[in-house]
């Protein structure tokens, strides 16, 4: 009789590098495959979390679940090439992670709302196929009825500006005496009616008007598909006290890509540029290259504690979307829910619902060192990590250490929106 080895943990060879198998067992299972086949899911939008979106994907698509290698001794079986789950389940099998090995994809970055757009007119002539919609906007009154949007981190909208160490550049030895600035001199600093002033009534032109160098200001804004465009036009609403403000009209305002400063470098505009931008991105795409810095608002600058504890006060939350049956097109599947829902593998908490990964240690970041039995991790905190941009010992004072999108994980409460369960996600509806 040919005895094979049952994969009890996942081993995968990926790109040439291997995943160490840390669970092998010699075992006679008379399977057939009549388990569940695996799910492709596509989720579509928001620039600002396809990155931390496309690692949580890797991490949940190298999570343990069922056997979809024949593993019968009898000689007339025939492996299926559908990958679907052989049953009854081996031994040892873990259930509580992605059971089915459904794979997750990220469409290209298209904005928040363009991504919800797409989820809710599934049924629209020429709209392309999404399974749920990345989001760093909340919902709008515009938005159409049936979306669930389902909040699984924090971020913050920061200003940013150049200062390469000459007059030439607008923000060299700015001292603000505006509002909660005054209180911080000589530090890179604008208040939020300063920046309405600068985007909103396009009143402010020159540095000079809120302390900087006599250098004319060139303003950057985000195509009107951006959820941080959106969310920061609502922040300069607030601070202006008016109802709606649109970053983009300002004479001379350059429209870019979200959230990359590339073509202000391709511009040479540095020295005069101000553009908004996502803080967790910042602290991977930025990170003080070239002189590029963020500013305080209102003399408040971001970190892990100010975010916290809404002494930075322009934070936002981050979602993703999916459709309920009252979505034009219908709900999202069952897969998709199950990964993104408000009570899905992202949310849940650690207690009797995640276990832990018996493949490797680590974090996403890294998943292919280091590993160590000793040292593994619950899948709970590892996707607590992949929020964090990967590091589990962010300082409790710097935000991010240019390594990854760094954003924070929500803590522990009351889902909301008529589910009164806890977990680590917040829902609202439309």
């Amino acid at each position: 009789m040919r005895f094979r080895k049952l994969l009890l943990s996942l081993g995968v060879v990926a790109g040439g590098v291997g995943v160490a198998i840390t669970s092998l067992a010699i075992a006679t299972v008379y399977a057939s495959p009549t388990g569940p086949i695996p799910t492709s899911i596509l989720g579509q939008g928001s620039d600002t979390t396809m990155f931390v979106m496309n690692a949580m994907d890797q991490l949940y698509g190298l999570s343990a679940g069922c056997n979809n290698i024949g593993s019968s001794q009898t000689p007339t079986e025939v492996q299926v090439h559908n990958n679907q789950c052989y049953s009854p389940d081996p031994a040892g099998t873990i259930t509580s992670e992605n059971y089915a090995h459904d794979q997750v994809h990220e469409g290209w970055f298209v904005g928040s709302s363009e991504g919800i757009f797409e989820l809710d007119h599934q049924t629209t002539p020429g709209t392309a196929h999404v399974d749920f919609a990345r989001s760093s906007r909340g919902p709008r009154s515009s938005d159409l009825t049936g979306l669930s949007f389902v909040a699984y981190a924090q971020d913050a909208i920061i200003w940013e500006a150049w200062d390469r160490g000459t007059t030439a550049s607008g923000i060299h030895a700015m001292n603000n005496t505006h509002g909660g600035c005054a209180a911080h001199p000589n530090t890179t600093c604008l208040t939020p009616l300063d920046l309405y002033h600068i985007y909103g009534d396009c009143t402010y032109v020159n540095w000079n008007q809120v302390g900087g160098q006599n250098v004319a200001m060139t303003r950057y804004a985000f195509q009107p598909s951006s959820g941080t465009e959106s969310t920061f036009n609502a922040f300069l609403a607030t601070a202006g006290g008016v109802s709606t403000v649109d970053a983009d009209l300002c004479p001379g305002t350059q429209v870019i890509p979200e959230n990359n400063n590339a073509p202000i470098v391709a511009a040479g505009t540095q020295d005069s540029a101000i553009a908004p931008f996502s803080v967790g991105v910042w602290a991977e795409q930025a990170w003080f290259a070239g002189g590029v810095k963020p500013g305080l608002l209102d003399g408040v600058g971001v970190s892990i504690p100010t975010m916290q504890n809404g002494s930075y006060a322009w934070t936002r939350l981050l979602y993703n979307v999916y459709c309920r049956s009252t979505c034009a097109g219908g709900g999202s599947n069952a897969p998709t829910v199950k990964y993104v829902g408000e009570e899905g593998w992202i949310c849940k908490p650690q207690a009797d619902t995640h276990t832990t990964n018996p493949n490797f240690t680590g974090h996403v970041a890294d998943p292919f060192s280091n590993v160590d039995p000793a040292k593994q991790l619950n899948y709970f905190t590892e996707i607590q990590a992949t929020i964090q941009g990967g590091n589990l010992t962010l300082s409790p004072s710097v935000l991010g250490t240019g390594k990854g999108s760094v954003f924070l994980p929500l803590t522990l409460g009351t889902i909301g929106s008529g589910d009164s369960n806890q977990d680590y996600c917040r829902l609202l509806t439309t």
